[in-house]
């Protein structure tokens, strides 16, 4: 995961292409699966973590 910012309040993430948001193949991970692990780790939080907003930027191929 290419973590571009992070505070107490915001993660900024680099999303990869190819790199699924959500659950859509099974066995596959996910970008919100690894940024909610990550989140639960570092921060030593108990039980779920929840995500409240989910922002993209789409680049197009110059």
């Amino acid at each position: 995961m290419n973590i571009i910012c992070e505070d107490n309040y915001l993660l900024v993430i680099n999303k990869l292409a190819g790199q699924l948001l959500q659950g859509a193949q099974a066995g596959r991970g996910t970008l919100l699966e690894e940024a909610k692990i990550w989140i639960k780790a570092k921060y030593d939080k108990p039980g779920n973590v929840s995500s409240g907003l989910l922002l993209l930027q789409v680049k197009k191929p110059v």
